[in-house]
């Protein structure tokens, strides 16, 4: 079976890995360069793992051609619109979405179930369609959502989950057992990329509200207040330490260990 895998460094690598591991190892990868490392955690440049494997990897335009070759195509957080033609030249087109959908569609579902206090959410695996996280469900992994979830913890968690999601899927596949689900509208919601707004500590909001966002920004972008990023943030109860603001929100005193670079991933 050849398959063309359309993937970002991060939940990409663990596909690839799973993929790798249980003998359904892509022809080929479709990846690109980000301005920078990967922030959420130390791991390499998809490229560069595919690479390791013996497996080329290409940039969109030259992937897309490559991949009508494929007979199957899945797709793991591309964030990229892949052409139609590209999906109509394969026999089996998926894509891997780190949360339950129909809920929370878009781009950084991570995020927004850690802003919003949410206890659960997981990978989908749904057919390919036209418009982004709204194919078919093929199959679903809950993930649980701790207390202090970080969205680089968060993200490793459902990384994991998304191989072995995708590698139902294609056992499903390749043994003509597919059930296919499709996505029921009316519990639909979408949310956007956070804006720089999103990650404003707005002193409004309760101490609980604020460190949950502080933990959803975290390890990167992190979140803002004064023209410095917080690490992290907490209800105060204690002196200040060195590095720590105290501010009054609406509820109580938070406390916020500050610093002045850009985040990173926690290693």
């Amino acid at each position: 079976m050849k398959i063309a895998l359309f993937a970002l460094t991060g939940i990409g690598n663990k596909v690839l890995d799973h993929l790798v591991a249980n003998d359904l190892a892509p022809t080929l990868v479709v990846t690109r360069k980000e301005a920078g490392p990967y922030p959420y955690a130390d791991i390499p440049f998809l490229g560069d793992a595919a690479e390791k494997y013996c497996i080329p990897w290409y940039e969109h335009a030259e992937g897309c051609a490559a991949a009508k070759s494929c007979e199957v195509l899945v797709s793991a957080t591309y964030h990229q619109m892949i052409p139609q033609d590209v999906i109509e030249a394969v026999d089996f087109a998926v894509n891997a979405h780190p949360s339950l959908l129909p809920k929370y569609r878009g781009p950084n579902p991570f995020f927004w179930v850690i802003l919003r206090g949410e206890k659960k959410t997981g990978v989908s695996v749904h057919m390919l369609s036209a418009s982004f996280d709204e194919g078919d469900i093929l199959c679903q992994i809950p993930v649980d959502i701790s207390k202090e979830e970080t969205q680089g913890s968060l993200r490793r968690k459902i990384a994991v989950k998304a191989g072995m999601a995708v590698n139902r899927a294609l056992e499903d596949y390749r043994r003509g057992a597919l059930q296919p689900i499709p996505q029921d509208e009316s519990l639909a919601s979408y949310q956007p990329f956070p804006t720089d707004h999103d990650y404003d500590i707005d002193m409004a909001k309760t101490v609980e509200a604020l460190c949950r966002l502080t933990r959803a920004a975290s390890p990167w972008p992190l979140a803002r207040f004064d023209g410095l990023r917080v690490r992290e943030a907490m209800r105060d109860h204690n002196p200040m330490d060195e590095g720590e603001i105290v501010v009054q929100v609406a509820d109580g005193r938070l406390r916020m260990k500050m610093t002045d670079d850009k985040g990173t991933h926690d290693r």
